[in-house]
């Protein structure tokens, strides 16, 4: 979607009130990374809460390289987490306090909307094609 474009590309706004490309993703970069942190916080306490799921979070973490083996069919223990009771404050209004699982699904559909926003920009009749890209 970005590859190739040049600052006026990227700049360029179908209408005053319009967003650029280079707006479409600089609102996708702020709103996701807002919720970094929270989402994070989030499943870190609810892993933490069982023996098994602090063994199994660090088995797969970068710096444990050692293999670990896996039976045929795996089956969630207990400690299984449950996206429907973990709540999570929003970044930008902390009164509204939702369920983790939204909080992914509604990531994504953000993001979807917005890089469908940007390629409508690209798409746009009067968006100037003969640029010189950015380096």
């Amino acid at each position: 979607l970005v590859q190739g474009l040049s600052h006026t590309q990227a700049n360029w706004r179908p209408a005053p009130k319009r967003w650029s490309i280079a707006q479409c993703m600089d609102h996708l970069n702020i709103t996701t990374g807002l919720l970094i942190a929270p989402l994070t916080a989030a499943v870190t306490t609810a892993r933490s809460n069982g023996f098994i799921a602090r063994w199994f979070l660090k088995s797969l973490s970068l710096r444990d390289s050692k293999p670990i083996p896996v039976a045929e069919r795996y089956r969630p223990s207990s400690s299984e987490l449950d996206l429907a009771r973990i709540r999570v404050a929003s970044p930008a209004l902390s009164l509204l306090r939702l369920p983790i699982g939204i909080w992914f699904l509604s990531t994504a559909s953000h993001m979807l909307r917005h890089l469908h926003q940007a390629q409508g920009v690209r798409s746009h009749g009067q968006f100037p094609m003969n640029a010189m890209p950015l380096h």
